[in-house]
């Protein structure tokens, strides 16, 4: 459908070129292919980011199996520590993903249970909102749960804190109250963050 509609935008704007501008043909082809690619590009990550659909989500990762972070993302999901290693390799060696070397070494680490050195890692990240959940994470991750608890005031998002007090309900043994959390995290979050946490509460008995 979205081709369909792609190739439709293309020849509207091929029209409108050729008979109101005076480009090239070939300059003309090459904008509406252009035009084409961007509309397939940005549909396709709108609808991704948009879904709740699994089977979709898991289809996407299946069609980016090489590509270092689906691959990353989808070994944090299923638990897979040997393709965690290696997607993390190469993720930090590549040019493009050096602003998010933080980012991903803490998600690394947490996956593994390791703190050491994590603090210093989380003051790296720019987002006000995100390095304050996982500034909470990692407090949850070395048991401080009452200082998490009032780290987490300043979060704002609806699945991260519902996420977080999901993760802090499990350290204390409420298994119930855990529960309520994580359907109300998923309740509020879609696309690849959806993803997940379905899988991981799934695999925890969250769900």
């Amino acid at each position: 459908m979205t081709f369909f509609i792609g190739i439709l935008v293309a020849y509207a704007t091929f029209f409108v070129l050729n008979n109101y501008f005076s480009y090239p043909v070939a300059l003309e082809v090459f904008i509406c292919f252009m035009l084409v690619f961007v509309i397939m590009y940005i549909t396709t990550l709108v609808r991704i980011n948009a879904t709740k659909n699994m089977n979709n989500l898991e289809k996407l990762f299946k069609k980016n199996d090489k590509h270092a972070y689906y691959s990353f993302i989808y070994a944090i999901s299923n638990k897979d520590d040997k393709r965690m290693i290696t997607s993390y390799r190469k993720l930090i060696k590549q040019k493009k993903y050096q602003p998010q070397y933080a980012l991903f070494t803490i998600m690394f680490s947490l996956y593994f249970g390791k703190t050491l050195g994590l603090r210093e890692e989380v003051e790296k990240i720019n987002q006000p909102e995100r390095k304050t959940y996982y500034q909470t994470l990692v407090l949850i991750h070395e048991n401080k749960l009452e200082e998490a608890k009032n780290t987490m005031k300043a979060i704002k998002k609806k699945w991260m804190k519902e996420a977080l007090l999901a993760e802090i309900a499990s350290r204390e043994g409420d298994d119930k109250m855990a529960k309520e959390h994580a359907k109300s995290a998923l309740k509020h979050t879609k696309g690849i963050q959806y993803y997940v946490l379905k899988k991981t509460y799934e695999r925890e008995s969250f769900l």
